[in-house]
């Protein structure tokens, strides 16, 4: 998982709900790392890829919940306007 961005810590939550939903730990970091983020209403963030969407902390140091939207694509095009330019290196200036 080397190109994958790794420094955020699974929740007993999201872990189960992955889990629940058939999806693996490197799916939910691929999500994470390539997937589209906007800031949710509650300040936190989520991010958006391949039908999965995982929901962060607002410093995305933890991530809180797993969401399968599966074919749905109603959820992306719903947040279509919301999308915040975020790149890895804002990830490592935030948590380090």
């Amino acid at each position: 998982m080397s190109d994958l961005f790794e420094d955020v810590i699974l929740t007993e939550n999201c872990l189960k709900e992955a889990q629940r939903a058939g999806i693996t730990i490197r799916q939910v970091f691929e999500v994470i790392t390539f997937g589209c983020p906007w800031v949710t209403d509650l300040g936190g963030l989520s991010f958006y890829y391949n039908g999965i969407e995982v929901l962060t902390c607002a410093s995305c140091e933890y991530a809180i919940a797993v969401i399968d939207h599966g074919q749905d694509l109603s959820h992306q095009v719903a947040h279509a306007g919301n999308f915040v330019s975020l790149n890895r290196s804002f990830f490592h200036e935030a948590l380090c």
